[in-house]
């Protein structure tokens, strides 16, 4: 049997939580098979648990240590680990904590956004000059360690401890990695909505006439918040 084969077939042993004849297993100690399979998988299940309470340390804090590890051991179940790293694992945890909790998935996929983020490489934003001598027809590219978050919750103010609650939104927030750390910025819709049709490859005067609502202060906001976050790569 090819060593890849193997390992799947542990994998679904761990999570049928049976041992398949085929699988030869060889215990140690006074243990049988069975019994060896089972202390591997609680060890298996208690790895994977204590690394989604890392990753996601706000949902934990939001719905309890019983019910978050319960929503843990159901994920786990459903999904394999198909990684190495731990720290890797989790990508779909918020579409099971949909229904588990209001918003509770929406803030599982702003942690996950931050933490995919952390991870990337620091990048190299444009100089200031080049953003200041940018024209009606210039349009941007962003910095890929960056994301523009559409909540209908306040994930991003329970998140930082701004609020003891999840409250309702609307919340329009942009993370941006600058050298080793990653930024937040709460902005208002139309400065949002504006940043949006930036990153999406509009112009600068299209996006001007495209995004209702928006105002001279409103404008000032956006573009100031462009050059003070570090958020452009280049300016095209």
């Amino acid at each position: 049997m090819e060593l890849k084969e193997r390992q799947s077939r542990l994998a679904r042993a761990l999570a049928e939580r049976a041992q398949p004849p085929e699988l030869e297993l060889l215990p140690g100690g006074r243990l049988s098979a069975r019994e060896a399979l089972e202390v591997y998988r609680l060890g298996y299940v208690a790895r994977l648990s204590d690394a989604l309470a890392e990753t996601f340390a706000a949902c934990l804090r939001l719905l309890g240590r019983e019910r978050f590890y319960a929503a843990c051991a159901d994920y786990i179940a459903a999904h394999r680990s198909e990684s190495y790293n731990l720290s890797d694992y989790g990508e779909r945890f918020g579409e099971l904590l949909d229904a588990r909790e209001r918003g509770c998935g929406e803030l599982a996929r702003f942690e996950w956004e931050f933490k995919r983020l952390f991870h990337l490489a620091a990048p190299r934003p444009a100089p200031p000059e080049s953003l200041a001598a940018a024209g009606p027809s210039a349009s941007f590219s962003f910095i890929t360690a960056s994301g523009l978050l559409r909540h209908e919750h306040r994930v991003y103010r329970f998140w930082s401890r701004k609020c003891e609650r999840l409250e309702p939104g609307p919340e329009r927030v942009a993370l941006v990695k600058r050298g080793l750390e990653i930024v937040a910025y709460e902005l208002g819709e139309p400065e949002f909505a504006l940043l949006e049709s930036l990153r999406g490859g509009a112009t600068i005067a299209e996006a001007l006439v495209s995004v209702p609502g928006l105002d001279e202060p409103t404008v000032a906001r956006a573009f100031g918040f462009l050059g003070e976050s570090s958020i452009i790569k280049e300016v095209l």
